[in-house]
């Protein structure tokens, strides 16, 4: 397991940092939640999420049912980007306000969804090389 993990870990943080490059520029001219902390804060947000649902479903996987293992790391993907949208929401912000922020969320996002899926179905597969 731990040699498994440690290569999709490496695949999702390479991922994620390449996203925070090509994300780079906006943040660079945008002010308020969208700037340069914005992006970091959502980058660590979405690397360790990333690191957390792919062990819980490296691990249940193995133990348990593989749709478990997939519920339950969709479930950790999903709800810091919710919770962030949920303070912002509840805080009075307006999405004209955030939209850098608000974009930075469904960039990761799609980014960590589509890297996890393929890892996912590796994993079910059987196969071990990336």
């Amino acid at each position: 397991m731990e040699r498994s993990f440690v290569r999709s870990a490496t695949v999702l943080t390479i991922c994620i940092l390449a996203t925070a490059a090509l994300l780079l520029p906006v943040a660079l001219r945008e002010s308020g939640t969208g700037n340069l902390a914005g992006l970091a804060l959502v980058t660590l947000m979405f690397l360790a999420s990333a690191w957390i649902s792919e062990a819980v479903s490296l691990r249940l996987h193995r133990a348990a049912s593989a749709l478990v293992a997939l519920a339950l790391a969709m479930a950790i993907r999903t709800l810091p980007p919710l919770f962030v949208c949920f303070y912002l929401a509840a805080r009075g912000y307006r999405g004209r306000e955030n939209f850098a922020l608000i974009g930075y969320l469904f960039a990761f996002y799609f980014v960590t969804l589509v890297v996890e899926t393929r890892l996912a179905v590796k994993r079910g597969s059987g196969h071990n090389s990336n």
